[in-house]
């Protein structure tokens, strides 16, 4: 009898915290969106490039890296399903770990790496046009 009590109560408390968030939650984001209109700014020139080429490279980065823990993450599951010690899981657990380390330091190189190409791309570009467009017009 004293289980079915706190059960029901815990049940009672459980759905109550979660009715209160939700409703919550709903009234928030119904007056944010009513008071607060979304400003989108247009950047132009030299950031503007820069902006759009790390977009670039940055999406293109982004998916190679989920590619790359997706296959490594493929093989440590089979490693782990086809072991049956510990110590052989062990060492496909170390060598798991190993590996996104290495993703990971392969993709802080390839974004310094990216950031650098679209610094350059976007102060030569800009230059170049006006330099061409100066000597057209005289």
């Amino acid at each position: 009898m004293k289980k079915i009590i706190l059960l029901t109560l815990a049940t009672f408390i459980f759905f109550s915290l979660g009715f209160a968030q939700t409703t919550t939650e709903t009234t928030l984001t119904s007056t944010e969106t009513t008071t607060k209109p979304v400003k989108q700014h247009k950047v132009k020139g030299v950031a503007g490039t820069y902006a759009k080429c790390l977009n670039v490279e940055m999406k293109n980065l982004t998916k190679e890296l989920q590619e790359r823990k997706k296959r490594f993450r493929e093989e440590y599951i089979n490693a782990v399903k086809s072991t049956t010690s510990t110590e052989a899981k062990r060492e496909a657990i170390k060598a798991y770990k190993t590996a996104l380390r290495d993703i990971q330091k392969w993709f802080n190189q390839a974004t310094k790496e990216a950031k650098a190409k679209c610094k350059s791309t976007a102060t030569s570009t800009p230059t170049s046009t006006s330099t061409s467009t100066e000597t057209s017009t005289q």
